[in-house]
């Protein structure tokens, strides 16, 4: 391969788009790394540069949002920026966007970052907490946790509705996350309760599954429902009208 070439290669990275300013430290590491991809670089430093790309797209994702925030005039970036409880947020989003290509943690991880933005992710202890459990939890995790805060809801706008006939706790659940086997959809229940987010545990669940209408109930805690306000993303403000 021709010099020209390995610099053809490398240009699109050069072009990266800019980055806020607590961001400057990752928009160097990424244009550093694209130096890298030429022939005979080291495997390491190969590696290296996907893992970057991931931080810094997750990094843009996150700015775009702060400054839609800023732009309806619920937070100044200049004064985030220097809030440590928001930076302890991005460093462990940081860390764990690292080692996750699903959209839906990424964006559990920005909307955290969000909320620390706002002041709305709780106190240190609570948010180094659950930016642990977004960390650790699967996709499947969130998605069991969001049928579990109100199982009626998602019955009604899933087609479910009126626990009709054949719907136990077993199928109903399965049909939320349709992609998990009985013995995973048993693990991360058991490793939700175990986390204190949800109120029964899977044993007690499936005793009784083909029994009663058990899933009608609000399975999740009320710490449960803290961690999904948490990892929900800040709705857009409201436009106000014009005086009348």
């Amino acid at each position: 391969m021709s010099s020209d070439e390995s610099k053809d290669q490398a240009a699109p990275l050069a072009e990266f788009p800019e980055l806020p300013a607590f961001a400057d430290a990752g928009l160097v590491a990424l244009k550093a790394a694209t130096s890298l991809f030429v022939p005979g670089a080291d495997l390491l430093d190969l590696l290296r540069l996907p893992i970057q790309k991931r931080q810094a797209g997750w990094l843009n994702d996150v700015a775009e949002h702060l400054k839609r925030l800023e732009a309806e005039e619920r937070l100044s970036v200049e004064d985030v920026v220097n809030n440590p409880r928001f930076m302890d947020a991005v460093v462990a989003g940081l860390e764990s966007v690292k080692g996750s290509r699903e959209k839906d943690k990424r964006d559990a991880l920005r909307n955290a970052v969000l909320n620390a933005a706002l002041g709305t992710s709780g106190d240190d202890a609570q948010q180094d907490i659950f930016m642990r459990l977004i960390d650790r939890f699967t996709v499947w995790h969130v998605r069991f946790l969001k049928v579990f805060a109100d199982p009626v809801a998602w019955a009604t706008g899933n087609g479910m509705e009126g626990g009709r006939a054949g719907h136990s706790t077993d199928s109903f659940f399965r049909a939320a996350v349709p992609d998990i086997g009985l013995p995973y959809c048993k693990l991360v229940w058991r490793d939700l309760h175990r986390a204190g987010l949800v109120n029964a545990d899977e044993s007690s669940m499936f005793a009784t599954m083909s029994n009663t209408p058990s899933w009608r109930r609000k399975l999740a805690s009320d710490l449960g429902r803290d961690f999904l306000r948490f990892i929900e993303e800040p709705p857009v403000a409201l436009e106000q009208g014009p005086p009348v």
